[in-house]
């Protein structure tokens, strides 16, 4: 590399004493050279996944050495220059102590680099964009020796072994333990442990660091929904996790930890069959009705939007429910966790069985940024419940109050049109926005006025004040 390069130390990260924040949501920091490098951090698949990324990228500058916390190049032959230099990790390698795979990335091209070592980095000729998550978890087992188990294999009545699904090489076993109800995994190797869990091709998330375990018991439920939703270990402390179906995010589940021992498997029978009914993050924002189906945040199990005019008016109202093919009904009944938007969670919740959630937009909003108002239908009752904004400055969804058992019918263009006015001002010409406007002369009294006002209040309150 040229002696004008910037030189880069994959070590720096977010919390590290030489990171700084820039004031713009984002990091850098400065390199041994005095030279300043942009730090960008995301997850890796996605939002939820089980990797970090860093992104190191000269402020000013060609790319120079590549190095690990101040010691020498570590990738040879260098990457072009002009790249950025990505580095990922597992989340869970709290210290940054272990990058898995390295990325330099020249305008639309990249090219991956792996160890075996940690000191000396090679290209590997056969990662892309398309299979990056798979070498991940492989390098991840190998490297922090964080091999998974599989909650969906059912085990036997002798203990049987089944390839790690991360790596395809280590071996685990399970078997059906009938005194505790549940599925034993454990793995041989005292300088090996589980410290992911995997159903089939999807990764579970929601742990918190797994470290020295070595067997773990998975709970299933039973009846026609057979599935895993309980977790248990024991790693300094008894830990259990819970799970509603579809989940692949895990919660701490504490509700068993004064249940007597010789009332267990019936409580953890009686809890898992709560958990069969879903609890789900649905989306707001999605609003292709064309698509067949969607899947919630963090679940597996399929929704579909239906869109339809509301009569007479100029909103739309988009309704989400849960779809089976196989299903004799069209709709299953589900429990709500939370509704996002535009990855926003808005803070509705619900206990009650529902069967469909439908989000109302003014048609004149066409990139759907502002809904105006939520509807849950109960299943099986005569039961409707609605939430909005109160006014253009709320920044939470409350409940309509008055409006908790029956549907609103000659009531919802009234109620919508009030929202609109209420969170599009602009699209109605007898209404302005007023804000922080200071009213009055010295000597006056001085009124801030933040609200929405149509016309004819303004100039009243104009004449009194002025």
């Amino acid at each position: 590399m040229s002696e004008e390069g910037v030189t880069i130390d994959i070590r720096k990260y977010p919390g590290d004493t030489h990171v700084r924040e820039d004031g713009k949501g984002g990091h850098y920091y400065t390199n041994e050279d005095g030279k300043r490098v942009n730090l960008a951090v995301e997850d890796y698949p996605d939002r939820d996944g089980t990797y970090t990324k860093f992104t190191h990228i000269p402020a000013d500058g060609e790319l120079g050495d590549i190095k690990y916390d101040g010691g020498f190049q570590i990738i040879i032959p260098a990457p072009t220059q002009g790249s950025n230099i990505s580095v990922y990790y597992w989340k869970y390698d709290k210290i940054h102590y272990t990058p898995l795979v390295i990325q330099s990335t020249c305008e639309d091209t990249s090219v991956y680099y792996t160890t075996n070592n940690g000191l000396i980095w090679r290209k590997h000729g056969s990662i892309d964009a398309n299979n990056l998550k798979k070498n991940l978890d492989e390098q991840n087992c190998e490297r922090n020796r964080a091999h998974a188990m599989d909650i969906s294999n059912r085990g036997s009545y002798t203990r049987n072994p089944y390839n790690c699904p991360s790596c395809k090489k280590y071996k685990i076993y399970s078997f059906i333990d009938l005194k505790s109800q549940c599925i034993v995994h454990d793995i041989i190797g005292g300088s090996s442990f589980i410290s992911r869990f995997f159903e089939g091709e999807v990764e579970q998330t929601g742990f918190t660091q797994l470290t020295g375990i070595s067997d773990i018991n998975v709970y299933w439920s039973k009846g026609p929904i057979n599935k895993p939703l309980l977790i248990y270990f024991f790693m300094n402390k008894q830990h259990r996790y819970k799970r509603y179906l579809g989940d692949t995010d895990w919660e701490v589940e504490t509700s068993l930890d004064k249940s007597p021992w010789i009332n267990y498997p019936q409580d953890v029978q009686s809890l898992l069959n709560q958990y069969t009914t879903p609890k789900v993050i649905l989306d707001a924002s999605y609003t292709d009705e064309n698509k067949a189906t969607y899947k919630p945040r963090r679940n597996t199990l399929n929704f579909k939007v239906s869109k339809k005019d509301v009569y007479q008016t100029n909103y739309l109202q988009y309704s989400h429910f849960r779809y089976e093919e196989d299903s004799e009904s069209e709709s299953k009944p589900f429990k709500l966790k939370n509704i996002e938007h535009k990855g926003k969670l808005l803070g509705i919740s619900s206990e009650d069985l529902l069967t469909e959630v439908s989000v109302f937009y003014w048609n004149g909003d066409a990139q759907h940024n502002k809904p105006l108002l939520v509807e849950l239908v109960v299943s099986g009752r005569n039961k409707y419940t609605y939430y909005r904004k109160a006014n253009f400055y709320a920044k939470a969804w409350s409940k309509i109050t008055n409006q908790e058992t029956n549907r609103l019918e000659d009531e919802l263009k009234t109620t919508l049109d009030d929202l609109k006015i209420i969170h599009f001002p602009e699209s109605s010409p007898d209404v302005v926005t007023i804000v922080g406007a200071s009213l009055g002369t010295v000597g006056t009294v001085i009124t801030t006025v933040i609200g929405i006002w149509k016309w004819p209040a303004i100039m009243s309150f104009l004449i009194t004040y002025l």
